[in-house]
């Protein structure tokens, strides 16, 4: 369930060629191309959220799509595709190409979004997730040889995986919610509208171009006159508060002792004896306090017990009535 794929599969929906395809890779979560600056060296292709997505990764992201895509039309129609010009016949290229970089783009702003919410991943979530990625394909279970080797491979440590792990999960369970509030889980279709001044603001986001002209011109070439008394008052008289003088107070302070107002200080009688009656009771010994208890399976048997007690009769009395073993 993602959005970006539902707009991917809304792009071929008047090819009914595809019709098929759109409804199997509903859920799946393939978005990506391999379209897209592909070549031998490794350089930044996409810069999201001052993250920067680097064409190696987008290719890796795109050919994973492709091979998701043409396994059910393998599958389901009988026809492989394997060549870039089948994916351009279909008109896949530019759909999957778009889809790829809103993928991207959207995990860097979900991941952003996430830890200025203070999203994180539990530790329970953590190590299912690592657990499942580094089992061993015999034993079936975690291997850490496995993930010792992976982690050296990629040049990563472990705490910087566990850390952009945790990342993912978080944003991964954001991303879950906000598509819940916008799609429905059952028929895939939308619960709430998008307002239309949403989608103009995000075509002019996309595609508005700005020119702008200009002349710089040097102070040293202008001159500037010098201002006169009344425009300056007319300034001050405009805006006060900004040109107000700092203002300053004096303040004087008087510290009184307790010797100071021992002459207006009375103690009667009755407060010396409320507060002799205090020091005496906090002064005595504390109240001992015997604990028996009794257990029974019988909860009906119990209750009878205990209403016994509270009719005045002795928790000793009242088991012996019932036939059972002495408190103890």
């Amino acid at each position: 369930m993602m959005g970006g794929l539902r707009a991917f599969a809304q792009s071929i929906a008047g090819k009914a060629v595809l019709v098929l395809l759109a409804v199997l890779l509903l859920g799946s979560g393939i978005v990506g191309s391999i379209s897209l600056f592909t070549s031998s060296r490794v350089s930044t292709g996409i810069n999201a959220g001052g993250e920067r997505i680097n064409e190696l990764e987008i290719a890796t992201e795109a050919r994973n799509a492709f091979f998701q895509i043409a396994q059910p039309f393998e599958t389901q129609l009988g026809l492989p595709l394997t060549t870039a010009e089948q994916f351009e016949s279909f008109g896949l290229i530019a759909s999957v190409k778009g889809t790829t970089e809103d993928r991207l783009v959207n995990q860097v702003a979900f991941q952003a979004q996430a830890a200025q919410l203070g999203l994180t991943a539990s530790d329970d979530e953590l190590s299912a997730y690592v657990q499942s990625v580094f089992t061993d394909p015999v034993t079936g279970q975690f291997s850490e040889r496995r993930m010792s080797n992976s982690l050296a491979y990629q040049g990563l440590t472990e705490r910087a995986f566990l850390r952009e792990t945790a990342a993912e999960l978080a944003s991964t369970r954001l991303f879950s919610v906000a598509d819940d509030l916008v799609f429905d889980n059952e028929t895939n279709s939308t619960i709430v509208p998008v307002p239309s001044a949403v989608a103009q603001a995000e075509f002019s986001a996309r595609w508005s171009r700005y020119d702008i002209d200009y002349v710089a011109i040097s102070p040293d070439t202008v001159e500037v006159p010098e201002p006169t008394t009344e425009q300056l008052q007319a300034i001050l008289d405009e805006t006060p508060v900004a040109y107000q003088r700092p203002e300053f107070r004096s303040f004087t302070g008087i510290f009184l002792t307790p010797a100071d107002l021992l002459d207006s200080i009375e103690v009667t009688e009755e407060d010396l004896q409320a507060t002799y009656d205090e020091y005496v009771a906090r002064a005595e010994v504390g109240t001992q306090w015997a604990y028996k208890q009794l257990s029974l399976d019988d909860r009906d048997l119990a209750q009878g017990i205990v209403d016994a007690v509270r009719g005045g009769q002795s928790f000793e009395d009242a088991a012996a009535a019932a036939g059972v073993a002495t408190p103890n």
